[in-house]
């Protein structure tokens, strides 16, 4: 009847837990055994899960100093079998874990603090003895860090060491909060004059700390200890973990690329002079790496070497970033120059983490400066296979978001793209990288919108997405999908004030982003204005902002897919306001449009064969040319089904419409074609727009006939009724 049901007793039998479940327990644990007892304690202070080799090892030193104590019995063995207190969960390697966590609580307290904390210092010391081994390090660390607290500064060095290892390992494994708690352990055990006597072991915590710190969004003590670190006197190559950590966090702008631009000259990694010297290079090193690439093969790859020098590793994410920066301040020399540096350090001294990312950058370059999608597939190809050989976790979500948002989308259908963004935001997170997780956020909701996807379910991700961009301080992209999600919500009919159960971020977002972004913002909103008005027919609006801003978004936004739904929508509010009102300058602006449609579309891209039929059709309406036109239109609609674009299908069936009623006087096909139109854009979402539609063209519907019967008809009826 609508309730939950459940049999306390099979419960309580099942997890042997209650409300006063460590008293009850810790009777249970009183009864038995004191090895047993004993056992018990050894156990809960490993931890939540241990492997038993371990336990045996510890067990073996601690009992040995308990005189009297029985080593072994038939009841310490039941321990292991019962499963009352530990259950078996890795058959392979003899792993155990707690049946509750209130089980290995109570546990603990079968001990005094202080004698508990004794224990600890001795199992850790039991395991210090076999060496600081990476499968014991964590709970070596914990045990050590929980015993009484050294006061000599020879154990407190040696413990911050420990601490040192533990931070890296959790590193490794993306435990970034464990990783956190034993770096700022290991700090606390430094002397005062840290920096003098033991500046290697300082730098290393102090950089873990701040990766960590970085990586879990704590911010300000991420830059608290980066500044630490940066204000010692020491190489800079010694600082490059903390200038690798502190650059993603820090504003984008151009002092940030500045910044990077020295250090990476610091480091013997030169760019030319002034805006001349840039460009010359640029256009240099672009066609002679392109040729490279071309005569390249997955063999090649396959027998580059790995390149393991530190520094050189951190040039290459330095490069990165740069490349990224230049991007958002919109120095394309700068930005071009740097991604050539990293895909020339890779194929020239071998592969790294950054060299999946860096072939993916070189498609991007091939894509935006020489529109050769062949050749920026190949990359996209070569960078696969470099994942495929280093697997390397960190680079691999900023390898995909980039081969999904500036490559593939122009070779993939972009309805195929949003699966691998999805995925590579998972493994962003995963290794904590919160830039690339916004930007893969950022591309996954932008082609969404291109590519049709149920307005209803962009809304839920639009509202989900915006927290975490907000929370990741990524106030720049967010101020970006706020015109997406406008654009979703006017076209649901959901008022604007629905859209933001967030801070107020409106009033306060123009001062936290730079001049630059600013103006990528504006272009955005623009370009997202002129696509909205195309779609709800609001041509006298969206048509003269075409006119205008001309393709001033694709110069904003070089290489992204969403250059493809700017350049239709302009094309297509261009041609409504040229057979509006006659203008030269609408309908050579429109041709242009046409003309770069049918240009990707000549080069096999699969999201422009329906948009290049379109716009092609509203040319031949303006030539007179309706046998094309006609041709043109039913192409367009029937690709942009095939293709899932159903928003542009309905939107193609509307002016289909048009073209029939007024051009061809075919009442009868225009009203079917308004039909297709309609229920189209109802399952796309698209409230506002069938309300616009109904209302427009409602004389044009057949009315509903009102039958009227006469007075004697009615007495008839009435008759009939009553009989």
């Amino acid at each position: 009847q609508g309730r939950w049901l459940w049999d306390k007793e099979t419960i309580l039998s099942e997890t042997h837990a209650t409300d006063n479940v460590v008293e009850l327990i810790q009777k249970d644990m009183l009864a038995l055994p004191e090895n047993v007892r004993l056992r018990l304690v050894v156990a809960s202070c490993l931890g939540h899960s241990f492997k038993k080799p371990t336990f045996d090892f510890v067990w073996e030193s601690v009992s040995s100093k308990i005189p009297g104590l029985q080593h072994t019995t038939m009841e310490a063995e039941l321990l292991w079998l019962d499963g009352k207190y530990l259950e078996l969960c890795g058959s392979y390697d003899k792993s155990y874990r707690w049946v509750h966590d209130r089980i290995q609580e109570a546990a603990l307290s079968l001990v005094e603090a202080e004698d508990l904390s004794r224990l600890k210092e001795d199992m850790g010391t039991s395991l210090l003895s076999k060496g600081l081994q990476s499968r014991t390090i964590i709970v070596t660390a914990s045990l050590l860090n929980d015993g009484p607290k050294a006061t000599d500064e020879h154990s407190l060095i040696q413990l911050a060491e420990i601490n040192l290892h533990a931070a890296e390992y959790a590193t490794s494994v993306y435990a970034f909060a464990s990783a956190a708690d034993f770096a700022k352990k290991g700090i606390s055990n430094l002397p005062s004059d840290h920096w003098e006597t033991q500046p290697e072991l300082s730098l290393g915590l102090y950089s873990s700390a701040v990766e960590a710190d970085g990586c879990l969004g704590r911010f300000m003590d991420m830059h608290e200890k980066a500044e630490i670190v940066l204000e010692q006197d020491i190489p800079l190559q010694k600082k490059l973990r903390v200038f690798d950590a502190k650059v993603d966090h820090i504003r984008i702008g151009q002092d940030a690329a500045d910044l990077l631009v020295r250090i990476l000259e610091d480091l013997q990694c030169q760019f030319p002079r002034g805006k001349l010297g840039r460009v010359v290079s640029m256009f240099r090193e672009t066609f002679r790496m392109r040729s490279r690439i071309k005569l390249m093969t997955i063999r090649d790859i396959a027998m580059l070497p790995v390149l393991d020098e530190p520094t050189q590793v951190s040039v290459m994410k330095l490069l990165d970033k740069l490349s990224r920066f230049a991007y958002v301040c919109e120095d394309k020399n700068m930005m071009l120059l740097a991604l050539l540096r990293s895909v020339s350090l890779t194929l020239d001294r071998g592969l790294c983490e950054g060299s999946a990312t860096a072939l993916a950058s070189m498609g991007m370059v091939i894509v935006m400066a020489l529109q050769d999608y062949e050749t920026a597939a190949k990359c996209a190809q070569l960078c696969l296979q470099i994942i495929a050989r280093l697997r390397p976790k960190k680079s691999n979500g900023n390898a995909l978001q980039k081969l999904c948002g500036f490559v593939q989308c122009w070779s993939h259908n972009l309805n195929t793209l949003l699966g691998p963004l999805s995925r590579a935001r998972e493994m962003c997170l995963a290794t904590g990288d919160h830039t690339n997780s916004s930007i893969c956020i950022y591309h996954y909701l932008t082609i969404g919108v291109q590519s049709g996807r149920p307005l209803d379910k962009l809304e839920d991700e639009f509202r989900t997405y915006g927290r975490r961009l907000l929370d990741f301080e990524k106030v720049f992209l967010y101020r970006q999908l706020l015109s997406y999600w406008d654009y979703v919500c006017v076209l649901r009919c959901v008022s604007k004030g629905a859209r933001t159960a967030l801070p107020d971020i409106e009033e306060t977002s123009d001062q936290s982003i730079t001049e630059e972004e600013h103006r990528k913002v504006n272009s955005v909103e623009t370009s997202v204005k002129i696509r909205l008005g195309s779609i709800l027919g609001e041509h006298e609006v969206a048509g003269p902002l075409a006119l205008e801003t001309g393709n001033g978004y694709a110069k904003a936004a070089p290489g992204h897919a969403t250059i493809m739904a700017d350049t239709f929508w302009r094309g297509i509010s261009l041609f409504a306001m040229a057979r509006a009102t006659g203008r030269r300058a609408y309908r050579n602006a429109a041709r242009k449009a046409l003309s770069v449609t049918q240009s990707w579309d000549a080069k096999g891209n699969p999201n422009a064969r329906h948009l290049s039929h379109y716009l092609n059709a509203e040319d031949a309406v303006i030539r007179g040319d309706h046998a094309t036109a006609e041709d043109s239109y039913q192409g367009a609609i029937s690709r942009a089904l095939d293709g899932g674009f159903i928003h542009e299908a309905a939107h193609a069936n509307e002016r289909f419409f048009l073209f029939l009623l007024h051009e061809r006087n075919d009442r009868e096909r225009a009203l079917s074609k308004l039909d297709e139109a309609v229920r189209l854009f109802e399952e796309w979402g698209a409230k506002k727009k069938v309300e616009k539609i109904r209302e427009e063209y409602q004389n044009l519907w057949p009315q509903p006939q009102v039958i009227i019967v006469a007075n004697d008809q009615n007495e008839q009826l009435d008759d009939a009724k009553a009989h």
